[in-house]
C-alpha cells in the first residue's frame, strides 16, 4: 500500500536559506502540496546557535484554552512510502535538513531533539510499519528524552509517536496525508516543578540580542508561522522601557 507522506515544519526548517535546507525542499518535498495548519506550539527552547534566544517547541499545553494553538506548515513529500525502510529514510533527510547538513548519518535524534512520527488516526498504516518504527527509534539511547511540565506528559511517546492531535488546516479541513514527519526540540524549562519561560523572558532574550537573531521571529511570522504568544511578544518588543 502507496502511503502519502508529509513533513510537518516549523520555524526555520521551512524559510531558512542555508544550501543545504533549500536542497532538502528542492529535493524531497513537493512544494505545490502545501497546507498552513493548527499545531500546539510555542517559544519555549534557548538556542545557542541563535543568541541564546527562544526557538519553537511542540507543548500539549497550547492545547488548553488558557493559551491557545499556533500554526505551521505541512508539505507533502515527493515520495510516497511504501516500506519502513522508505520512512526512515525520508526521516534521516529531514534530521540531516535539522542539522544543516546534506548528507544522513543514520540517526534520527540527539539531546536537543528527535524526528518523530505522527500517523492520521483515519488512515490504513499497517501496524507493522509503526512496529518498525516504534524498533527504529528504541535503538537510539537519546531518542525521545525531552523535557515537559508537570501539567503534560513527554510530547514523544516511547514508540516515536508525537502527542498532538491529528493537524487540521486554518480553514477547519482535516489533512488527507496518511503520515506527517516532525522534529520535537527539547523545550528549555526552568523551577521545581519545571516551567516554560514567560513571554516577558523571550521578548527580552531578543530585544537585547541582535537583530540576525530577531530575525528568526519576523521571518516566521512572515511565512504564517505563529503562536499564541505572538501579539505579546510583539508588544513587549516594541516596549521603549526594560521588559
Amino acid at each position: 500500500m502507496q502511503l502519502e507522506l508529509g513533513i510537518l515544519t516549523v520555524g526555520s526548517l521551512y524559510w531558512c536559506e542555508n544550501r543545504n535546507r533549500v536542497k532538502w525542499r528542492r529535493s524531497r518535498l513537493r512544494l505545490d502540496k502545501e497546507y498552513c495548519v493548527k499545531v500546539p506550539i510555542r517559544y519555549g527552547r534557548r538556542s545557542q546557535c541563535r543568541g541564546n534566544t527562544y526557538t519553537m517547541v511542540f507543548s500539549q499545553l497550547c492545547l488548553h484554552k488558557s493559551h491557545g494553538l499556533g500554526t505551521a506548515k505541512a508539505i507533502g513529500c515527493k515520495r510516497t512510502v511504501l516500506s519502513i525502510d522508505e520512512l526512515i529514510t525520508e526521516a534521516e533527510f529531514l534530521w540531516a535538513a535539522e542539522r544543516f547538513c546534506c548528507k544522513r548519518d543514520g540517526k534520527l535524534s540527539t539531546a536537543w531533539g528527535c524526528v518523530a512520527l505522527l500517523p492520521n488516526p483515519n488512515g490504513k498504516i499497517p501496524r507493522k510499519m509503526l512496529k518498525n518504527w516504534k524498533e527504529r527509534v528504541s535503538k537510539e539511547s537519546k531518542y525521545g528524552r525531552l523535557c515537559h511540565s508537570k501539567s503534560e506528559t513527554s510530547i514523544v511517546n516511547h514508540a516515536g509517536i508525537l502527542q498532538i492531535p491529528w493537524p487540521n488546516t486554518v480553514h477547519g479541513d482535516s489533512l488527507s496525508f496518511d503520515l506527517l514527519l516532525a522534529t520535537a526540540t527539547n523545550p528549555t524549562l526552568k523551577g521545581n516543578p519545571l516551567v516554560y519561560p514567560r513571554i516577558r523572558q523571550i521578548a527580552r532574550a531578543w530585544k537585547q540580542d541582535t537583530e540576525e537573531n530577531e530575525k528568526y521571529f519576523r521571518q516566521n511570522q512572515k511565512h504564517d508561522i505563529c503562536t499564541y504568544q505572538d501579539e505579546l511578544i510583539v508588544q513587549h518588543m516594541q516596549s521603549r522601557g526594560p521588559i
